[in-house]
């Protein structure tokens, strides 16, 4: 995850950031759990006017994403 993370990340800053211990955080995440977050952290930077991705940004968006896939995963229970 972390060599995607790192292309997906290409057109912004992540000097502040690790991208191996955010892809540690994303353990059992799919690649397209993956690009979402990427999605939406460089989302939120334009539209904050950033180019520089933080490690807040970046644990922000990893930790919707899980919530995310726990409501999936309840719904699809409850089926």
């Amino acid at each position: 995850l972390a060599v995607l993370l790192q292309l997906r990340l290409r057109p912004v800053s992540t000097t502040g950031l690790d991208l191996r211990k955010a892809a540690a955080k994303m353990r059992g995440f799919s690649f397209a759990d993956a690009e979402r977050v990427c999605h939406e952290a460089m989302k939120a930077l334009a539209m904050r006017g950033s180019r520089e991705l933080a490690e807040t940004d970046m644990a922000l968006e990893i930790e919707q994403q899980a919530a995310r896939l726990k409501i999936v995963t309840k719904t699809q229970r409850a089926e």
